[in-house]
């Protein structure tokens, strides 16, 4: 019964991330944050928080729902928690993504959505972007096998 207990939290934690997640839609990429010390400078526990890179998106979704992990990089993400299939993930666990020079995107499953397994994540071009283009931004991507994102994905962990 203990383990069914867990689980059953487990979930209820990990919808908690990516519902927190889904709120930020539409926000600015912005390289470094939040919490990276570039940005508005709200940091990773203010739930008002407007500019996100992937990785300050993936921290500000977990500590916003109870899960205090510190601030990394998706490389960093890429080795932390507990690994899961790509068959057996839930909504709140992460995705990193390898374009061919090491991990360099994350973004968090958040289940089924019209059919099509999708993620939320903060989508830019790196560190030259600064909220300036509206297109960069959280948003919502499909992550169905032989799709763009499926097809540079390195692995999913668990992070709670």
């Amino acid at each position: 019964q203990n383990s069914s207990n867990s689980s059953q939290d487990a979930s209820e934690i990990g919808i908690k991330i990516a519902n927190k997640a889904l709120t930020r839609q539409g926000c600015r990429y912005w390289w470094g944050a939040p919490g990276g010390g570039y940005g508005d400078g709200q940091g990773l526990d203010n739930p008002y928080a407007q500019y996100f890179d992937c990785s300050g998106l993936v921290a500000w979704a977990h500590r916003q729902s109870g899960v205090m992990i510190g601030r990394t990089t998706a490389a960093g993400y890429s080795r932390s928690g507990t690994s899961v299939s790509y068959s057996n993930l839930q909504p709140g666990d992460v995705i990193t993504f390898n374009y061919g020079g090491g991990v360099a995107h994350i973004g968090i499953y958040i289940g089924t959505v019209g059919g099509v397994r999708s993620f939320v994540h903060a989508s830019g071009s790196g560190s030259g972007t600064r909220g300036q283009y509206a297109n960069q931004c959280v948003k919502v991507s499909s992550i169905e096998p032989g799709g763009y994102w499926y097809n540079y994905m390195y692995n999913c962990r668990r992070l709670y």
